[in-house]
Parts: C-alpha cells; structure tokens; sequence
C-alpha cells in the first residue's frame, strides 16, 4: 500500500514537471511548488494515506497508473522530431493496466488525443512526402499493443476467475457490500 501510495507522489511530481517543462516554462518557483503540491492534494493522496483500506489500495493503483502514463506521454514528445517510442509504449501500458485496477480511470486515456495531435499533424504531412511512414506506423504499433495486450489477459482472467470474460466488476466489487444481492427495497 505504501509503494503504491510512494507511486502516486511520485508520479504527479513528474507528470506536473513535465506539464510546466512542455507548456509553461517561465513559472514562478512558488508557484511552481504551489502547482506540484495542490494536484497532489487534488488527488486525493492525503485520504488515501489517512485510510487504508482495500476499496481505496484500487482507486490509488488506478490512479498512479494513469498519472505515470501520461507522464510518459507527454515525455516521450520532449524529443521536437519524433517521440522517444519506449516512453510511448511504457506510457500504452501504464494506461492499459487501469483497466485492471479501476476501469472508469480508463476515460484518462482519451488524453491521447490532444497530446498526440500534434504528431498527427506531422503524420499526414510526412506521409505526403513519404518520409518515416514506417517509423509512425512502429510508434501507432507500439501505442496500441498494450491495451490489446493487456485486455486479453484481462478477459483471460475473467474467463478463468468469474466464468465470463467479459465479467468487468458486474458480479465482484471491491465495497462493502455485496454487489450481487444489491437491490433497491421500498
């Protein structure tokens, strides 16, 4: 719990260093530590250092999987002529294994769209000019690799755990309650 709780830290230090390094880089300092420490509050890392328990031990891996994933992402375009692909591929996983922890944390990874959508602009003017058509197609390739591989190994999971591979927190919940016998009683 501690390692993962050490993650999250860690994980929006970097990801709101790289948002000031990426987009705002004349920053006061105090305002800079202002910044860190607020997203770090603002996720929650204070509740989930106060009360342990295994229903928050989800949320929290979801969340530093989604806050490392798009420290990867927006790194991995520091590089102005073409993303460094392992920070691509590493950042994929990351995000592809909120799906494991937290699912609805997966709507994090629509951020993609406007942090890639510069290197889209680049695609279709290269491709034009029939420049690194193959090294765009490798860095597509290794973008969505870790989902489609981690989604079998989930479905794979769920086929072997629950007996339905597409059993995604329907009849298992990590709460309280038991999820199954829930209803609604006047």
């Amino acid at each position: 719990y501690l390692l993962i709780l050490i993650g999250l830290i860690a994980g929006a230090f970097k990801l709101t260093d790289a948002l000031v390094c990426k987009y705002c880089q004349k920053i006061p300092l105090k305002l800079y530590y202002l910044l860190q420490i607020t997203f770090m509050l603002g996720i929650g890392t204070l509740i989930f250092a106060k009360r342990v328990c295994i229903y928050n031990m989800a949320i929290m891996a979801g969340l530093t999987f989604t806050v490392w994933g798009l420290y990867l992402w927006i790194s991995s375009l520091s590089d102005a002529s073409f993303p460094k692909m392992w920070k691509v591929a590493a950042g994929s996983l990351c995000m592809a294994l909120v799906a494991g922890c937290r699912p609805q944390l997966l709507i994090a990874s629509f951020l993609a769209l406007p942090i890639f959508a510069g290197q889209g602009k680049k695609i279709f003017r290269e491709r034009k000019a029939k420049e690194n058509v193959s090294k765009h197609l490798l860095v597509l390739i290794l973008f969505c690799l870790p989902y489609i591989i981690t989604a079998v190994f989930l479905i794979l999971y769920n086929a072997a755990r629950f007996g339905s591979p597409f059993d995604f927190v329907f009849t298992y919940n990590l709460t309280t309650n038991d999820m199954t016998k829930r209803g609604f009683h006047i």
